[in-house]
């Protein structure tokens, strides 16, 4: 009788992850893209968020080099985020570019308000000038933000904003892998629960190499959702792009 074959799924293939995350991050180190003529604030803002996401995905590879699986998962949900809001910046209106970088003007007086009322002390830190500066811009922008919830940039939150990109793919990404990641972000109970056992409390462990390697698949992931989308944008292929794709989705 022919022995039946158990092929692992690529996203547990930690040498695959590992591969295909090196080869990514050294393309889009030696790799730019050229502002054109007629680019707008959308193009420029999904551009810088998406060489964010790059440098982010870099510090992440160094931690899970180091089999660091909480602090690895925790940059995950970074580049997940931005990832998220690049492409929904791009894919948007103009002016959803304009109210994502004008939110600080916003989101600086808003913030020192609520330091004012726990501490006016603390608010002295800025002069009368730059005071003055601040709540001036606010009053610009106020009106695009004081009806969004959760303290957004946006009406859409996270989860629209995912929406958005894609109605299946994207929020189902949200739903596991984010809110995974989002319990090592905020420390939550779920954080520490391996550090906790009848012996006493664990300073460390061994993270296993599946988990090191979904943690990088998901990652990939990203990084071809942003390349994807940058490679029409240089009006060129983004040589070996198409070759690290394939093999990445090879079971």
């Amino acid at each position: 009788m022919e022995q039946e074959t158990i092929t692992t799924p690529s996203y547990y293939d930690l040498d695959l992850q590992q591969r295909i995350s090196r080869g990514l991050l050294d393309l889009t180190a030696s790799w730019k893209v050229g502002v054109q003529s007629g680019a707008k604030r959308k193009h420029l803002v999904f551009l810088a968020l998406s060489y964010k996401c790059f440098a982010t995905a870099k510090a992440m590879q160094c931690l899970c080099d180091e089999g660091l699986y909480d602090d690895a998962f925790a940059m995950l949900r970074v580049i997940v985020e931005g990832t998220i809001d690049a492409v929904y910046i791009l894919k948007s209106d103009d002016q959803v570019a304009e109210d994502y970088m004008d939110y600080p003007k916003f989101q600086a007086w808003d913030q020192l308000e609520r330091i004012r009322s726990v501490d006016p002390q603390m608010a002295d830190y800025f002069s009368p000038d730059e005071q003055a500066e601040m709540e001036s811009q606010y009053q610009q922008v106020r009106a695009r933000y004081e009806g969004n919830r959760n303290d957004d940039w946006t009406k859409d939150n996270l989860f629209k904003r995912a929406k958005f990109i894609d109605t299946q793919a994207f929020p189902a990404l949200m739903n596991v892998t984010w809110k995974d990641a989002s319990a090592y972000v905020h420390s939550t109970a779920r954080s520490i629960e391996w550090r906790i056992d009848a012996s006493g409390v664990k300073r460390s462990r061994v993270a296993t190499k599946g988990e090191i390697a979904t943690i990088i698949y998901y990652a990939n992931a990203m990084l071809f959702t942003l390349l994807s989308f940058l490679e029409p944008m240089a009006g060129k292929p983004i040589e070996g792009l198409k070759t690290l794709y394939e093999e990445w989705k090879k079971s």
